[in-house]
């Protein structure tokens, strides 16, 4: 017999991922990526720096190959620690990283300097080719950059081309910026891009276990669900019930929102709050869904629904729109993000497979594939 929705110490339901969407937001205060022609394995550098008060920057520095695959250098011991436990093939790599950024006739210039624990030495020498303007409800089309690791939602404020000149060094060895094809024929540009105001929110592929460690007693304002993932907790308290409808809030800024009913459990929005250092206002990453999205055992079966969904960050709305496809079969939960607009996020899917395990634990694997 189905319990009703209005029985609040029927937790049932929430057996199961309320978030099974692998998706990150960030912000930073500057973002600049650099495209070169010439390198045996490597195709492009990009950094992110957040400023920090009377501190260096912090920075997050990205190396992508000809084959899209792509490795992370941090300055952050504790993340690199973090992430080699939960994904022992993790390609993220404890580095030294300096940066400066200022302005040379007027244009931002940004150089970077990274010293890797494995003795790697890379520069990135970025001169832009004028001032950084106002770009708004403008995403990047990232092209076939990391086609098959992310779907990624970026969406700078201000937003400049590198100049001709600019470079990236390894180990000695410089490699100018590839000339911009198809640019303004009065500004020498290079391909890449120099941004402020840097938001992105991606959705990653990879392999993520997490177990069921506490569930609320109730749906009740301060009842807390708490996932286990590696030896680390997640964290989620309720902060809003309000008739079906409530809100999980995580440690990190997320917010959840669900709604119950005799049917199950169902996942109406995500919101991502994210701010650098120098701001007090958070930046937020809101993804919609249209009706609710049914969860874990909401579906039936061999059963399947389709939702619609949308993307916006703060303002800034519908910049990404499609649907998602909701199956079960042979107890494991498939969904499928499609993308439908704009048309480059179309050759982007996203397909997660939730396999229940034993005791309250879930594998969840994600992969971006094409469009059949």
């Amino acid at each position: 017999m189905e319990s009703s929705c209005a029985d609040v110490h029927d937790v049932s339901q929430l057996w199961t991922v309320v978030q099974p969407f692998p998706l990150i937001f960030s912000r930073d205060d500057a973002q600049g990526i650099l495209f070169f022609e010439g390198h045996p394995t490597c195709e492009s550098a990009e950094a992110m720096i957040s400023e920090r008060p009377g501190e260096d920057p912090a920075a997050l520095f990205i190396v992508s190959r000809h084959d899209q695959t792509q490795i992370l250098y941090t300055s952050n011991a504790s993340l690199v620690e973090e992430e080699r436990r939960n994904d022992p093939d993790s390609k993220i790599v404890f580095a030294s990283i300096e940066c400066t950024r200022g302005l040379e006739a007027g244009a931002p210039r940004l150089f970077v300097r990274v010293v890797s624990e494995r003795g790697e030495r890379m520069e990135l020498d970025l001169c832009a080719a004028g001032e950084a303007s106002v770009r708004r409800g403008h995403l990047f089309d990232p092209g076939d950059h990391a086609k098959e690791q992310t779907l990624p939602v970026m969406s700078p404020q201000r937003t400049v081309h590198p100049a001709r000149g600019s470079s990236v060094t390894f180990d000695g060895v410089r490699y100018p910026a590839s000339a911009l094809v198809g640019g303004p024929p009065s500004v020498q540009a290079a391909r890449g891009s120099y941004s402020e105001g840097y938001r992105m929110g991606v959705f990653l592929s990879g392999r993520a276990r997490l177990q069921i460690a506490q569930h609320p007693a109730a749906i009740e304002v301060g009842e807390r669900l708490v996932y286990r993932r590696s030896d680390k907790e997640e964290i989620y308290t309720i902060t809003e019930v309000e008739g079906a409808c409530f809100v999980l809030a995580g440690e990190r800024g997320q917010q959840i929102h669900l709604v119950r009913s005799d049917g199950g459990l169902g996942l109406q929005q995500i919101r991502l709050h994210a701010r650098s250092i120098q701001e007090r206002e958070a930046s937020v990453l809101a993804m919609c869904f249209e009706p609710p999205l049914p969860l874990g055992s909401s579906l039936s079966e061999d059963g399947s629904q389709e939702v619609g969904f949308r993307i916006s960050i703060d303002d800034e709305g519908d910049l990404i729109t499609g649907t998602v496809r909701a199956h079960r079969t042979q107890g494991e939960v498939h969904l499928l993000l499609a993308p439908e607009e704009p048309a480059w996020a179309a050759q982007r899917r996203v397909s997660i497979r939730i396999a229940e395990g034993e005791p309250c634990s879930f594998t969840i694997d994600t992969a971006i594939v094409p469009p059949p």
